[in-house]
């Protein structure tokens, strides 16, 4: 089967929509992955019901991009994944990054971000990551850059500080083959 429309991914998009919304105005078949249908809740109006993210999207998808046994029906021209793998595994973060080049086509582009921060604007998570269960690495800048340049040619990359400290990598770029 194909789509007739170039085709919008949002890896982990969680309750914010902004950029499905964005894809859905321009008219782009808009899939939103996501581990759980109740990650689409977490810190929602609670007034915001699974209706409202069948309008935007055109997919929802529930399963964890680190199983590389699941995937989406169809393939990325554009894709997100934000504020995402801070909240992955350590040893699941390979799988994880090339279940989303799975997804994606070859001359795709698309966008990672990863809050370095401990979500509260300090970075305490590094000294004690079990008193944060939500946040599963500490991987740090160096670290990330390794990573992610395994699996995609980085075309922009930005840092935003707190301080001194990063506390988001932006990275913009297409698949590595």
């Amino acid at each position: 089967m194909m789509v007739e429309k170039q085709v919008f991914i949002d890896f982990g998009s969680g309750p914010k929509m902004d950029k499905c919304i964005r894809y859905h105005l321009k008219n782009f078949y808009v899939i939103a992955v996501n581990n759980f249908k109740k990650d689409l809740f977490e810190n929602a109006e609670e007034s915001i019901t699974l209706d409202y993210y069948e309008t935007i999207c055109d997919e929802l998808n529930f399963f964890d991009l680190s199983d590389l046994s699941y995937s989406c029906d169809y393939k990325a021209d554009v894709w997100n994944c934000s504020a995402v793998l801070e909240h992955v595994e350590e040893n699941k973060i390979e799988n994880f990054l090339t279940n989303i080049k799975n997804n994606i086509k070859d001359n795709s582009e698309g966008y990672i971000s990863i809050d370095l921060t401990d979500h509260n604007g300090g970075f305490d998570h590094y000294n004690d990551l079990t008193k944060y269960d939500f946040i599963k690495n500490t991987l740090k800048e160096k670290d990330w850059n390794y990573i992610i340049k395994e699996h995609f040619d980085i075309r922009k990359y930005y840092v935003q500080r707190t301080s001194t400290l990063p506390s988001t990598l932006f990275y913009y770029g297409i698949k590595k083959k």
